[in-house]
């Protein structure tokens, strides 16, 4: 008997998708079910909390993906050898990979069968496992990849080294794979994160094969990525992209290297122009007015974020900043959202308010000219759209008002500014 009509159980199913635990009970119903529903567990098995659970699914993976001439290869270490036959194609189902959780699921497994705590001679051996599991995992499923996490390894505390051992499996494993590298070959990968603080010279080894034709999403966490890497990548996603975010280390762009910020600038209006959302976080507040060119040439740029992180000894002063930005950016710009060491002027705000007619955030900067002209200009803002508008002045908090008036001297104001309809 059918339990749902199949636009029910479809919309069940979609509803219950971040419901892991549900899409389990689910999936013990009937054998129809769990048909539809094992897809939906298996697209990213490894974003479950518990670890135990993770190398539950190393092993039904292994099991499944290895050959029988090479289970002898794992049976060694008795990894395999209890596992029973699957009942559908797990590998086939996955959508996400994050790079770490599998490596630390091996690891946890290895040490698991060993009964004993991590011991750096069992590395070697961890390697051998996870570099063949790796080769096997992308084989099967790297046409339905969409997403790819590449993160620094948590159990061994290793980092540049497994990073380094990452992107050797990802790009340089060519005869194993094919003539290309796996990340090219991921036709279907849409978003590729990569979070690490501590490997140099990762796009410089794949800005020339990270070319899949559906990337939208590029995530940078790292540290030690130069302009010439960041160039190289963002030339090669070919106007592709729509999400950027960038996170620099700031100090290590000081006044007298303003050009690599500049080109970096230049590198997203150029390329990025069919960007939807960029975040730019960590860099000092006195390169932003090299970011006019991205609003000028982005035109279907919807929310952009900039998070500064400014020496506390110096004060930013960024003249018709808000004016410039008003003046070029398209009509598609919806949200600006500049948070730490800006500080702007009364009118400043209010003209970019009056022109825009856009949420406008501001938060942890600063205000520069008069108490009383913040105030009515803040007002007359309030009227027009639901607004919170909070100062901070000395540390005391204060909702400004038109009756609330503290303090009418010429100086600067921490202040943080939240202005929505």
């Amino acid at each position: 008997m059918q339990l749902f009509i199949p636009e029910i159980l479809s919309e069940i199913i979609s509803n219950l998708e971040t419901d892991s635990s549900s899409l389990f009970k689910l999936s013990l119903v009937s054998r129809n079910l769990a048909k539809c529903v094992i897809p939906f567990l298996w697209k990213q098995p490894f974003s479950i909390s518990d670890k135990k659970h993770h190398s539950k699914i190393i092993s039904i993976l292994l099991f499944q993906l290895l050959p029988p001439e090479a289970q002898e290869f794992f049976e060694i270490d008795n990894l395999i050898k209890l596992q029973k036959i699957p009942f559908f194609d797990y590998a086939s189902f996955l959508k996400k990979l994050n790079t770490s959780k599998i490596f630390d699921a091996i690891t946890m497994l290895y040490i698991g069968i060993k009964n004993r705590e991590f011991q750096y001679n069992y590395l070697p051996r961890l390697l051998d496992i996870t570099r063949s599991f790796f080769k096997l995992l992308l084989k099967s499923c790297n046409n339905q990849i969409t997403e790819i996490i590449i993160s620094d390894n948590t159990v061994l505390g290793m980092k540049p080294f497994f990073i380094k051992f990452i992107v050797n499996i990802l790009v340089w494993q060519k005869t194993f794979l094919s003539p290309l590298n796996f990340l090219s070959n991921c036709k279907k990968l849409k978003h590729l994160h990569v979070d690490t603080n501590s490997f140099d010279g990762l796009f410089n080894t794949t800005t020339i094969y990270i070319q899949p034709p559906c990337l939208q999403r590029l995530y940078i966490n790292s540290l030690a990525i130069s302009k010439t890497e960041l160039q190289q990548i963002l030339a090669a996603s070919n106007l592709r992209l729509e999400f950027l975010t960038i996170y620099y280390n700031y100090k290590q762009f000081y006044i007298y290297k303003a050009d690599e910020i500049i080109d970096v600038f230049n590198a997203i209006a150029t390329n990025c122009q069919n960007l939807l959302e960029l975040v730019v976080s960590n860099v000092s507040s006195y390169y932003f007015e090299y970011s006019i060119p991205i609003f000028k040439n982005c035109r279907c740029l919807r929310k952009a974020i900039f998070y500064f992180d400014n020496d506390k000894k110096r004060v930013i002063r960024n003249e018709n900043i808000l004016l410039q930005i008003s003046q070029y950016a398209s009509k598609h710009l919806l949200s600006l959202r500049l948070e730490g060491g800006l500080f702007f002027s009364a009118t400043e705000i209010f003209d970019f308010f009056n022109e825009r007619k856009m949420p406008l955030k501001l938060f942890q900067s600063g205000f520069f000219g008069n108490m009383r002209s913040m105030n009515n200009s803040l007002s007359s803002m309030q009227k027009k759209a639901r607004s919170e508008i909070v100062f901070w002045s000395n540390h005391d908090r204060q909702i400004i008002n038109e009756n609330n008036i503290k303090n009418e001297k010429n100086e600067y104001f921490k202040l943080s500014v939240k202005i929505c309809y």
